[in-house]
Formats: C-alpha cells, sequence, structure tokens
C-alpha cells in the first residue's frame, strides 16, 4: 500500500476526516481574488480596465459587463487565461443575453432584465415533505423558493411563470397545492426590494445580552421541547 501527499491543491467537500475541505472554498475565493480578481480591477495591470463595466465572481464563475469590442474581449480571455498557471477559463459572450448562476439577464434598453434559470440538468430535489425534520423546516421551504422567484424576476410576466414552473417541481416532490399556493401570494405581496435587501430593517434588540442557544438533535417523539422552555423562562432567568 501506498501513500501520496497532495502538495498543491485540497479537494473540495465536507469529508469527517479531511477538516481542511470545510475550508476549501475559502481558500478558493482567497486565491482567485489575489490571482484575478485584484488584477482585473487595477488599471495599472489590467490592460482592459477601461472596457469592464462590471466584474462580478461567484467562486469560479464570472459575470462581466463589457464595454468593448468582441475582438478586444477575445483577447482579454487570453489575457487573464495568462494570468496564473492553474486558473483556465471558458467563456461563453451575447449582446443580448447571458446566464449567471441561477439567473438569465437580458438587455432591455438602459435595464438590465433577469428571470429565473436553471440547467436542464437541475432535478430540483427538493427536501420531501415526508422527510424526518421539523414541520416548520418542510413548511417554509415553498415561502423561499418563491420570494427567491420573486426577487430573481425583474417583469411580473417572468415572475408569474417561475411561479408556475417551480410550483410544479414542489408539487412533484410531493408539497401540498394549497400549502405552495400560500406561499406564492406571500410572495406577490413582499416588495422586491425587501427581498434584495435594499431596505433596512431596524435593529432588533434582545431582552437580554446573555442568551445561549440550546441545540438538540431532533426526533419526532421528544415532547414540544421549545414550548417546554418558553414557559418556564422565568425559572432560568434565576440562574
Amino acid at each position: 500500500k501506498q501513500w501520496y501527499q497532495r502538495r498543491v491543491a485540497i479537494t473540495a467537500g465536507v469529508l469527517q476526516w479531511a477538516p481542511t475541505n470545510h475550508h476549501a472554498c475559502s481558500y478558493a475565493d482567497a486565491a482567485a481574488d489575489l490571482a484575478l480578481d485584484q488584477k482585473v480591477m487595477d488599471k495599472n495591470v489590467d490592460p482592459f480596465y477601461s472596457h469592464v463595466d462590471d466584474w462580478s465572481r461567484f467562486r469560479d464563475d464570472i459575470m462581466c459587463m463589457w464595454k468593448g469590442s468582441v475582438d478586444e474581449l477575445l483577447a482579454f480571455n487570453t489575457w487573464i487565461n495568462n494570468l496564473h498557471p492553474r486558473l483556465k477559463f471558458t467563456m461563453e459572450y451575447s449582446e443580448s443575453t447571458i446566464v449567471f448562476l441561477d439567473l438569465r439577464l437580458t438587455k432591455g434598453g438602459p435595464m438590465v432584465l433577469t428571470q429565473m434559470y436553471s440547467k436542464s440538468s437541475d432535478t430540483h430535489a427538493y427536501l420531501m415533505p415526508t422527510s424526518c425534520h421539523p414541520t416548520h423546516v418542510c413548511r417554509n421551504i415553498p415561502k423561499g423558493v418563491m420570494k427567491r422567484v420573486r426577487r430573481n424576476c425583474t417583469e411580473d410576466t417572468t415572475c408569474e411563470e417561475g411561479f408556475s414552473e417551480y410550483k410544479q417541481h414542489l408539487l412533484n416532490r410531493g408539497y401540498n397545492g394549497s400549502l405552495v399556493d400560500q406561499a406564492i401570494e406571500e410572495a406577490r405581496a413582499t416588495p422586491r426590494d425587501d427581498l434584495l435587501g435594499s431596505v433596512q430593517k431596524e435593529n432588533e434588540t434582545s431582552q437580554s445580552q446573555n442568551q445561549y442557544p440550546l441545540v438538540m438533535k431532533f426526533y419526532p417523539r421528544l415532547p414540544p421541547m421549545s414550548k417546554f422552555i418558553h414557559q418556564n423562562l422565568h425559572v432560568l432567568g434565576l440562574t
């Protein structure tokens, strides 16, 4: 039996026997920022700096708004592929619409319109409501899904299309139709600015700064511990 030591990189994923894997994404972000982002956004280093209107990166996915010609864009792609020997990028570009993560971005006059996007291989395998989880977890999944649709769609028409599409995905996973419809109505009633985070909420002050979380493994046969704790908070406050 032979053993090998990895010298250059670490594997991604969360494994109990490899604690460094928990930080793989952080390492990747830090490396990409140093080797790529800082150079692209430095006008003294990037010969194409004036053409980069916007530069957004999530891990190894990058969206760039380009103000130059197509030939200059191709030359820019060649340039960033020579910044680091271990960082290589492929590129897709369009003058009308592009895809970035779970968004499809389309040029609409002076605005950039967004709508939901998912790959054809996406199975939309949401947690099934029959799973052994607290009831509020499965109850809140349709709310989160529909608020994500509301947040990602700039136009009402594409938003309604997203509601219909993702409702079917949830129904396919066994979710109750009335629960999904209720989540859609709640998402419709929520201002999109609130979901984008542009409206700042007032800071909620806690009654006590000396509060400690009680973390327990979920088991459906346990008594309602949250109820018991709230009923006896006055006793806990004596300690």
